[in-house]
């Protein structure tokens, strides 16, 4: 308990900046995590500003994320500061495990209704077309609605990455092809 108090005094100290306060108020947080009701919120944090209540498994998940980009806690602020957005979007018909998990698997650190969907509409733009061939594949490359390497089959991205190898491509396509992550 001694910990808990010296770390309660020195989050009052006006010298400190707020990275510093931030992290002595997730000092505190792991020492003695705040009393939540468990039907709005947990592991200390609060949810009932947020459309729902999001699953724990993905909120990890997105604390995980979070922690390696660049070792960004997770705050009671951010999950204030995502509710408007997460509202945003659930009248927009995305669910908050669907927002949470896209922003985690892009990495984010923060949450913007307006990223999560532009990203929806990539997917879903790639989705409807269901390309099968590598001329499909290279129509959406080239209509820029593939942004990334990732996006495209493993077979055919291996395809595409030999004929790009024996110079079968225009030097505009090439230079899409190395815009969206092919490289030699």
């Amino acid at each position: 308990m001694k910990e808990l108090k010296r770390l309660t005094e020195l989050s009052n100290c006006k010298h400190l900046n707020k990275t510093d306060r931030d992290c002595i108020t997730w000092a505190i947080f792991q020492i003695q995590p705040p009393e939540v009701d468990p039907e709005t919120g947990f592991n200390g944090f609060e949810f009932s500003s947020w459309p729902s209540v999001p699953d724990k498994k993905i909120f990890a998940e997105l604390t995980k994320a979070r922690k390696a980009k660049k070792k960004v806690i997770m705050t009671q602020s951010y999950i204030d500061l995502a509710a408007p957005h997460l509202h945003e979007l659930s009248n927009n018909n995305v669910t908050v495990n669907e927002a949470l998990t896209v922003a985690a698997v892009h990495g984010w650190q923060g949450l913007r209704a307006n990223w999560v969907l532009n990203e929806l509409k990539a997917n879903e733009a790639v989705k409807e077309e269901a390309p099968k061939t590598i001329n499909d594949y290279m129509k959406l490359i080239m209509d820029d609605k593939i942004t990334s390497v990732s996006q495209i089959e493993k077979n055919n991205r291996k395809m595409i990455e030999t004929h790009l190898r024996i110079g079968k491509f225009s030097v505009q396509t090439e230079q899409k092809l190395y815009k969206i992550g092919f490289a030699l």
